[in-house]
């Protein structure tokens, strides 16, 4: 995931995302990546708990130096995405961890990436949170998001339109789930 969120670089082999070689990229160039092609949806949530709800849906539109008020606009529209409106001026303490979690799918969106790529991201819920994230999550994949989930749970991965079942870091399974 380190990877493909171009945290890391790989130590062989190439990863081309959008035509390039990531291993050949600056810093500065992966850094635009993470910033404007990928959005990242974490299993603890990273959110800032002295940043109300729209403060940590907007964080990464200001890194892409967003003006003030297309950024309220576009953390509103993404938290009534998740459903979440009304709650802009709480507090991630004040949140359940299933709309902690909505919170970091709003702040996933607001930057319009090309690409989610979601850690765990039912891991720290109870199992009714945990499917109705992942239902919210399956709604943006068929609105033509593109989302890349890691799990561990063979229920969750059974949902997935594809499947690819990596060990020892090399893939073992790449099949198509349409069924």
């Amino acid at each position: 995931m380190n990877i493909i969120g171009c945290l890391d670089i790989p130590s062989s082999g190439n990863y081309i995302l959008d035509g390039i070689d990531v291993g050949t990229l600056s810093d500065d160039e992966l850094s635009y990546i993470r910033n404007y092609k990928l959005g990242f949806i974490f299993q603890q949530y990273n959110l800032i708990q002295k940043l109300n709800v729209i403060s940590n849906v907007e964080l990464p539109l200001i890194y892409k130096k967003v003006p003030k008020e297309e950024r309220i606009l576009r953390a509103k529209e993404a938290l009534l995405k998740v459903g979440l409106e009304g709650m802009e001026k709480r507090y991630p303490q004040q949140l359940s961890g299933g709309q902690q979690q909505r919170v970091s799918i709003a702040r996933a969106l607001a930057t319009k990436p090309s690409v989610i790529l979601a850690d765990e991201p039912t891991g720290a819920l109870d199992s009714h949170t945990g499917i109705e994230v992942l239902e919210l999550i399956k709604e943006l994949n068929e609105e033509g998001n593109t989302i890349i989930l890691v799990t561990h749970d063979n229920s969750i991965a059974a949902q997935a339109k594809r499947i690819i079942r990596i060990s020892d870091g090399k893939i073992i399974e790449d099949k198509n789930n349409e069924g």
